[in-house]
């Protein structure tokens, strides 16, 4: 009973953050909107940043799964991170690529940019499934 507790608490608190962290997201994302703000952000910061929520994301859906009966404790916490990773966070990155291409003199074509979200999401996935193999690895190791 103790553990279940614990847990419920866990998850309220997580959701909590993760409200936190939407709004912020949100309110950058508003303040970034013009391309000269946007090409003063680091990519690579924000793709790691979104690399550690879909880790968290794929974490808290492993644990949904595994321990059955707190199934909507930790299922609800991988739906927040989820929405933060797969919607705010993503969209986010493709604002800076918009601001980094007008910024170089370089022309916004749909084509161009559809190209290049695309080459930042497969990073992303790769990113994603090295960093999940090492802590996979790493797990088993130590």
């Amino acid at each position: 009973v103790k553990t279940t507790d614990k847990v419920i608490n866990y998850s309220f608190y997580m959701m909590l953050t993760c409200l936190v962290q939407i709004v912020v997201l949100l309110r950058q994302l508003v303040h970034t909107q013009q391309q000269s703000s946007a090409t003063k952000i680091s990519l690579l910061c924000i793709g790691w940043q979104t690399t550690i929520d879909a880790l968290l994301c794929l974490g808290h859906i492993y644990l949904s799964l595994a321990i059955q009966p707190l199934f909507t404790a930790f299922a609800s916490v991988a739906f927040f991170k989820l929405l933060i990773f797969g919607v705010i966070e993503m969209k986010y990155m493709t604002i800076i690529l918009q601001g980094r291409n007008t910024a170089n003199g370089g022309q916004n074509t749909s084509d161009l940019l559809r190209r290049q979200i695309t080459n930042v999401s497969l990073r992303f996935y790769v990113a994603l499934v090295i960093c999940f193999s090492g802590f996979f690895y790493a797990g088993h190791k130590f």
